[in-house]
């Protein structure tokens, strides 16, 4: 199903008459409200771009080859079998493949420090399109919890520095030859639960949600007003935190309830970064994620 419906997308690119394919032979998740621009997907890439915080450092994870940023670019066959070929350099060659993302990272990080650094291995415009795949506002919004008054100004902030982000990102003296951002929400570990006794000493902080669900409303709106792909990692991860186990809840998966977090409560598992080159990948080729149970 993603096969065909790609490459009607990538021939509509290309002047093609799109094949119709019919209704979905695929059930699609329904957790997952990723927005991508029309715009999408690039029927050419020259490169790949990584910027972020520990999710896209692979944090954790003691293989490289399954984290993410590995897995978008070139699938681990022996590590997921059934996603062989699903990835960007089936889909586009072998790209240049740039990663300058930091444990640690917040918004001001990429501003400061990671998008310098990506001017400097750049080396003047790029030549081709180019993807970029970000992860950040984690710790943006982990700091304000223990920072008197901060949760009171963090979604100001946030919103401010992804602007400014997204519209460096997208500036064609930069890219000339056109550029796709793809950038993620914030997720959390308690499934919306707001307390998760392995978590954050096992206090209830169900009154960081409002200021959760705020933050990634604007940065949506961000997306839809400045055209850069809203990834969904908060609702796809919702009913694999903490949780997962816990059948009375909302977001209780009966069909897969298996955790995707590392045992800090932060960071992605093995299972969790498969998830987001799923959600990266769904996103940069502008399909709604297809529901998968291994």
């Amino acid at each position: 199903m993603r096969a065909l419906a790609l490459a009607a997308l990538l021939a509509g690119c290309t002047g093609g008459e799109p094949e119709d394919t019919g209704p979905p032979t695929v059930p699609l998740d329904p957790d997952v409200t990723s927005w991508s621009p029309e715009f999408a997907p690039l029927p050419q890439v020259a490169r790949v771009v990584f910027l972020g915080d520990s999710i896209t450092a692979g944090y954790g994870i003691a293989n490289q080859e399954v984290s993410y940023a590995e897995l978008l670019v070139a699938n681990a066959d022996d590590a997921w079998p059934g996603f062989a070929g699903d990835d960007l350099t089936a889909r586009y060659g072998a790209p240049e493949v740039i990663d300058v993302s930091r444990s640690g990272a917040e918004t001001p990080d990429i501003l400061d420090r990671q998008i310098p650094n990506l001017d400097e291995a750049l080396d003047g415009p790029a030549s081709g399109p180019t993807l970029v795949f970000v992860t950040i506002g984690g710790n943006d919004m982990t700091g304000a919890l223990v920072t008197p008054g901060a949760l009171d100004t963090v979604a100001d902030d946030i919103e401010a520095n992804i602007r400014e982000i997204a519209t460096e990102l997208n500036d064609p003296a930069r890219f000339p030859d056109g550029v796709l951002l793809s950038l993620t929400n914030v997720y959390e570990p308690t499934d919306g639960e707001g307390q998760a006794d392995q978590c954050f000493m096992g206090l209830d902080v169900s009154g960081v949600e409002p200021v959760l669900d705020d933050v990634n409303a604007r940065t949506l709106a961000l997306a839809q007003e400045i055209g850069f792909a809203w990834v969904d990692l908060r609702g796809h991860f919702r009913g694999h935190g903490w949780n997962h186990e816990r059948t009375s809840m909302d977001a209780y998966d009966a069909d897969d309830p298996t955790r995707w977090f590392q045992e800090d409560c932060i960071h992605p598992n093995k299972r969790g970064h498969h998830e987001i080159r799923r959600l990266f990948l769904a996103a940069s080729d502008n399909l709604p994620l297809e529901l998968w149970v291994p």
